[in-house]
């Protein structure tokens, strides 16, 4: 497997993004089978860029918005703009597509037809499944955790990786799209199989409070809790001094998270921080953007700068010593950051790529997104299995 990584700033003139792109890609050489992935700022005009791209190139492209990019080709992080990954070999093999419109009554059919569909085309076990989705900000929408339950069913728990799309926190741009089409409340999918090595890792940006305050879950359904210790969960937060006073609180709580532990079918115990992104007012309950089970416990956390940039450095360090130390030569890197992060470091974004990307080894490209959830394998907190889980406020890195 190779890959090769471009950024453009010319999001608005689709001609010179191609031209641009092609010109750094003319030495690039591709192999028998080809992906191609793409984040994006939330004003490009896709179709219109598929249309240019599928001009030269027959292989799948996946990709979403985000409000920012990680990217080898530069200084590492970039505000606006869009880079794009091609990955290709001649012994790995790829399959993408992406759902129609999602409901909380259709997802789970689809979801498991789409991944079936692109299993048959794959043509041999895949080695892990790219998806990514949309984001939840209502009470009707499918959550992060319903898009990943599905998958890994539909998968047989294969290694996930990817996240939800974003946008600049208005919650109303996020889009997902492969080859000629656009989603809106979606989820892409690609299979990767054949010869190829995976490593993956997460470290969530999360410290516990001065005091910290642990709850037992009580009542809930899903990804909506109703009560905490017995008591209703607005009432509980309105107790704690949070903000309680509307609906809409994605936002309020993006420094604010919660951190579950929640107990898996066999009885394995798994970490997972969540983001609260909506209040029912008239059931005083409250919307995560993930399933929190009845009887979780549950803390509220806090997000803090030199936190954020510690726990980059942590999962950096991890995984370049696993790559150094393989037998197997690994070419390409994803990542998906949380936007909580992006958040807490604000004006110093920029200083805190500019410390990594030199980290890096010049032979491995990457690109990365900021998201509003992360999928990507957790261990249990006794024996060290791996889970296919849904996080918030958390680093994620995909090596292959």
């Amino acid at each position: 497997m190779e890959s090769r990584v471009v950024y453009t700033e010319e999001v608005d003139d689709v001609e010179e993004a191609v031209k641009e792109i092609f010109d750094k890609l003319s030495d690039f050489e591709l192999q028998k089978n080809s992906l191609a992935i793409i984040f994006s700022e939330e004003e490009i005009d896709y179709p219109e860029l598929y249309k240019a791209l599928s001009e030269r190139w027959d292989f799948p492209i996946i990709g979403c918005t985000t409000m920012g990019i990680l990217t080898s080709d530069g200084a590492g992080f970039k505000g606006d703009g869009m880079s794009l990954m091609v990955i290709t070999g001649d012994e790995c093999r790829f399959a993408a597509d992406v759902t129609e419109e999602l409901t909380l009554d259709n997802y789970q059919g689809i979801i498991n037809d789409m991944y079936h569909s692109l299993s048959d085309q794959l043509g041999c076990e895949e080695k892990v499944i790219l998806s990514y989705g949309v984001c939840v900000t209502a009470m009707n929408h499918v959550s992060g955790d319903d898009l990943l339950r599905a998958t890994d069913s539909a998968g047989r728990a294969m290694p996930i990786f990817g996240g939800l799309a974003s946008d600049r926190f208005n919650f109303e741009e996020t889009r997902v799209f492969c080859n000629d089409k656009v989603i809106k409340n979606g989820q892409v999918i690609a299979l990767i199989g054949g010869d190829i090595q995976i490593k993956y890792l997460s470290v969530n940006s999360v410290e516990s409070m001065p005091k910290p305050k642990t709850y037992t879950v009580t009542k809930s359904k899903n990804n909506e809790v109703y009560e905490l210790d017995g008591m209703p969960m607005v009432d509980l937060l309105e107790k704690e001094h949070f903000e309680v006073t509307k609906t809409e609180v994605m936002r309020d709580y993006l420094l604010t998270p919660f951190i579950a532990t929640v107990e898996k079918p066999d009885g394995a115990k798994v970490r997972a921080a969540r983001n609260l992104s909506f209040l029912d007012l008239e059931k005083r309950s409250g919307l995560f953007l993930g399933d929190i089970p009845e009887g979780s416990r549950l803390e509220i956390g806090i997000v803090k700068r030199e936190r954020v940039t510690q726990s980059l450095s942590d999962v950096l360090f991890d995984m370049m010593k696993e790559i150094d130390e393989s037998d197997h030569k690994y070419t390409t890197v994803i990542c998906t950051s949380c936007a909580a992060r992006y958040l807490a470091l604000s004006t110093q974004i920029d200083e805190e790529a500019e410390r990594w990307f030199p980290q890096m080894p010049k032979d491995l490209t990457f690109m990365g997104m900021y998201s509003y959830g992360e999928f990507c394998p957790a261990s249990d907190v006794v024996d060290g299995k791996d889970y296919n889980m849904f996080h918030n406020f958390t680093f994620t890195i995909l090596a292959m």
